[in-house]
C-alpha cells in the first residue's frame, strides 16, 4: 500500500514537472527579460492594463535603460519603483481604440523620479497610431516643479541625443497652433544653447509685433527668458 502511494505521489510530481516545462517552453520569453524593471503598483493603478504584454515589456525596458544612464548599479536590483499618487493619466480615444498613458514613478532608494509615456491599443485593434520610440518612452521629469528629490543631473535618451539635459528639449521645437510663431533650440560648437523664435507673419509691422508679444508670453510661461537663455528672433529672414 505504501509503495502504491509513493508511486502515485511520484506520478503526480512528475506530471507537474512535465506540465511546468511545457508551459515554460510554450510561453514566449520577452526579449527584454534581462533588461526590465518592475513597477510594483502598475496593475493596481492602471485603469485598463495594456492587453499587449509587449507594450509593458518595452516601457519597463525603457525605464531600465534610463535608470542605467543615471546610476552605477544594476537596475534589476532596484525593487522600490512605484507610480506616484495622482500622476497616472490615461486618455482614451474610442474612435481609434487607443489609450495614451503617462505617469511619474518614484524610487526612494535612489532618490530619483522618472516620467513614463506610452500608447496602447485595444486587444482587437492593432492601431497604435503615433506609437513609437518618441511616444513610448521613459524620461527625466519634464517639469522641474514636480521633483521631490535633489537634482541628480538626470540623463535620458532625449538629452543624450540632444547633447544637453536642459529641460527645453522636452517641449521644443514648438509650433503655435494658430501658426503665429515657432520656437526651436540650437546648440553651437561651444555647447551654448540658443532659442530661435520665428515670427511667421511679416505682412505688416503691427501684426508682427502682436505675434512677437504672443511668442514672448509663451516663452515666459515656460520660463524661457533672457535671464537664462540667448533668444534670437527672426522676422522675414532678418534676425534680432
Amino acid at each position: 500500500m505504501a509503495s502504491k502511494t509513493k508511486r502515485i505521489i511520484f506520478i503526480i510530481i512528475f506530471t507537474i514537472i512535465i506540465i511546468s516545462a511545457i508551459v515554460i517552453i510554450l510561453i514566449p520569453k520577452s526579449k527584454y527579460s534581462d533588461t526590465q524593471v518592475k513597477i510594483n503598483n502598475l496593475e493596481e493603478i492602471s485603469k485598463n492594463y495594456p492587453k499587449n504584454p509587449e507594450k509593458i515589456d518595452f516601457i519597463t525596458h525603457a525605464l531600465y535603460s534610463t535608470i542605467d544612464y543615471n546610476t552605477n548599479i544594476n537596475p534589476k536590483d532596484v525593487k522600490d519603483i512605484n507610480i506616484r499618487n495622482d500622476t497616472y493619466v490615461q486618455i482614451d480615444n474610442p474612435r481609434l481604440g487607443t489609450h495614451e498613458v503617462s505617469y511619474i514613478v518614484d524610487i526612494p532608494s535612489l532618490e530619483q523620479s522618472y516620467q513614463l509615456h506610452y500608447i496602447w491599443a485595444d486587444q482587437d485593434n492593432n492601431n497604435e497610431s503615433g506609437s513609437g520610440d518618441y511616444t513610448d518612452y521613459a524620461s527625466c521629469l519634464q517639469d522641474e516643479s514636480l521633483a521631490i528629490y535633489p537634482d541628480f543631473n538626470c540623463q535620458d535618451m532625449f538629452s543624450i541625443a540632444a547633447g544637453t539635459n536642459d529641460r527645453v528639449i522636452y517641449f521644443l521645437p514648438y509650433f503655435d497652433p494658430l501658426d503665429r510663431f515657432s520656437a526651436s533650440y540650437l546648440i553651437d560648437s561651444s555647447n551654448r544653447l540658443t532659442i530661435n523664435v520665428s515670427i511667421n507673419d511679416c505682412s505688416n509691422q503691427e501684426l508682427s509685433s502682436i505675434y512677437k508679444t504672443v511668442a514672448d508670453t509663451w516663452l515666459k510661461e515656460n520660463n524661457i527668458t533672457t535671464d537664462n537663455y540667448i533668444i534670437k528672433y527672426t522676422f522675414c529672414n532678418t534676425s534680432n
